[in-house]
């Protein structure tokens, strides 16, 4: 006597069949089931090449391939929904502060030159063509979510007057802890702040011309650092370990990097040809410069030891404006691509690989690393499209997560020229 091999109950000698499940087993060849019953249709089955059963087997296969065919319908149209309604839900749940950048592998679009002067950052003008077009967006402000933590003080230039005269401010970059650092008639902008976290050294007009000046964070009032040396100075930076600053000279609109001690003692030129913009790296050997010196005369960064030697070219871009950070690991650096009015932030590593654009507002500018290289600090120009003397405001984006973007400022009139600090 046979037992079926499916259930194990006994099964018909003549026809092979099971008198408990219908299954039927072949006399010889491969181990096979066929499922016959219809109320056992919805079950898997077990197949080399099935018996022949005539017209019975061809009615049962006309039937599986329908219901097959069927399930295929059913389960697509559930598909659809459900993906829908995960869509649905999940924009539903993106705060309003959200964007997606978008990560490019080299530049490749031009646009027409952009016909919007330069009124902001005495520097001199790149006739390349904007490498990027962007779309104005609309952004309202919105607090870090509780999930973010970014560390540190953002210092930056704000616009407290209607006539647009800059000071400079500070906020943690959490959002909290706004404060004023100056309070006077004259312009205050370029500020960073020292690698301590103690002070901020930035460049004022207040004396006639543009010297640096260093105001501490504990209250202590603004002092001129530099004696006198004629032009005027721009973008000072403390190096690593304290003990001297970098900035940008400009003698009747020829900028050149300069060096010198911490207490403005032995100022010096260091640049061989112009340059503007300077950061220190993190070990304190290199500067990072903007410059027109590039064989064709477009403006590139460049990079030099603390004395102007082994001057290096390391990007070959259009439309590279200024203002750049080392990365804290100095292993890329944060820099801004375009024409004035469509600017985009760009991460660039020195490993050779291609740069990454993060690409969401009409223009970005002046990114900075925070001290974990985790997040970029730059400005975003979003509510007024059409004048970019007022729509600018302070933003941080997450590197490995371009979706967080928040705003930290609200200003009436302009925050800009964002640094980070500890």
């Amino acid at each position: 006597m046979k037992s079926c091999l499916v259930c194990g109950e006994r099964i018909d000698d003549d026809t092979s069949e099971c008198f408990n499940c219908g299954a039927v087993v072949p006399l010889s060849g491969p181990k096979r089931v066929s499922w016959l019953k219809d109320a056992d249709k919805s079950q898997l089955s077990v197949s080399a090449k099935p018996p022949n059963n005539g017209g019975k087997s061809q009615s049962l296969s006309i039937r599986l391939m329908g219901l097959f065919l069927l399930s295929l319908i059913i389960i697509f149209c559930c598909r659809v929904n459900i993906m829908g309604g995960f869509v649905d839900w999940f924009v539903s749940i993106l705060p309003t502060e959200s964007f997606t950048a978008t990560a490019v592998q080299q530049i490749s679009t031009t646009t027409p030159e952009d016909q919007i002067q330069e009124t902001h950052t005495p520097r001199p003008e790149n006739t390349a063509n904007n490498p990027v077009t962007l779309t104005a967006t609309s952004f309202m402000p919105t607090p870090p979510q509780a999930n973010m933590k970014p560390s540190g003080r953002i210092v930056f230039t704000c616009q407290m007057h209607a006539e647009g005269r800059n000071q400079i401010c500070i906020i943690n970059a959490d959002g909290s802890a706004w404060a004023q650092l100056t309070d006077n008639d004259k312009d205050n902008w370029y500020p960073s702040t020292a690698p301590d976290g103690k002070s901020v050294i930035y460049s004022s007009n207040i004396s006639g011309r543009y010297q640096i000046y260093e105001v501490g964070l504990a209250g202590e009032p603004p002092q001129q650092i530099n004696y006198d040396f004629g032009g005027n100075l721009f973008a000072p930076e403390i190096s690593p370990d304290g003990s001297k600053v970098v900035f940008t000279h400009d003698e009747r609109g020829e900028q050149v990097v300069w060096i010198m001690n911490r207490d403005g003692s032995n100022p010096h030129r260091i640049s061989p040809g112009d340059g503007w913009d300077p950061s220190w790296s993190p070990n304190g050997k290199l500067i990072l410069f903007t410059s027109s010196a590039s064989s064709d005369g477009s403006v590139q960064l460049f990079t030099m030891h603390a004395d102007g030697t082994e001057v290096k070219q390391i990007t070959f871009m259009n439309s590279l404006p200024g203002r750049s950070d080392y990365s804290p690991s100095g292993s890329s650096i944060v820099t801004y691509v375009g024409k004035y009015g469509a600017r985009s932030v760009y991460l660039i590593p020195l490993n050779g690989d291609d740069p990454v654009m993060y690409s969401f507002f009409p223009t970005s500018a002046s990114p900075s690393f925070s001290p974990d290289g985790k997040w970029v600090a730059f400005t975003g120009y979003v509510d007024y499209p059409e004048d970019f003397d007022r729509g600018c405001e302070i933003y941080i984006i997450k590197l490995d997560d371009p979706t967080k973007i928040i705003r930290l400022t609200n200003n009436t009139y302009c925050d800009w020229q964002p640094r980070w600090g500890p």
